[in-house]
């Protein structure tokens, strides 16, 4: 059983989110069992810069590490943390079905 952890952020630092991943990192199981998404805001400044940061001082103390990009022209979406989580949930499902059948998902 893998465990999808939709890690929301909208204009935190590095460091905020260092600091988390460094503490889900820390559990027993999480290089074999977590998978962490990173739900992120395009139209943040330098998003792309801190996830490929993130993604590759990270890469292998999870099962996977991997970052969605919530689009800035969905009409009827805002620019924040909730509109990240929606969309990350739909491109995880869209990038594989199962997913969302075979996970425990936590935000």
């Amino acid at each position: 059983m893998k465990h999808l952890i939709i890690l929301p952020n909208y204009k935190e630092t590095l460091d905020t989110l260092r600091e988390t991943l460094f503490v889900l990192a820390s559990h027993p199981n999480a290089h074999q069992s977590y998978r962490v998404v990173l739900a992120c805001e395009m139209a943040e400044t330098g998003v792309t810069d801190k996830v490929n940061i993130l993604i590759e001082e990270f890469s292998t103390a999870f099962f996977e590490i991997s970052c969605t990009l919530h689009p800035r022209d969905i009409e009827g979406e805002a620019a924040g943390k909730s509109s990240n989580v929606a969309w990350a949930t739909r491109e995880m499902n869209r990038r594989n079905s199962s997913y969302m059948m075979e996970q425990i998902i936590t935000v």
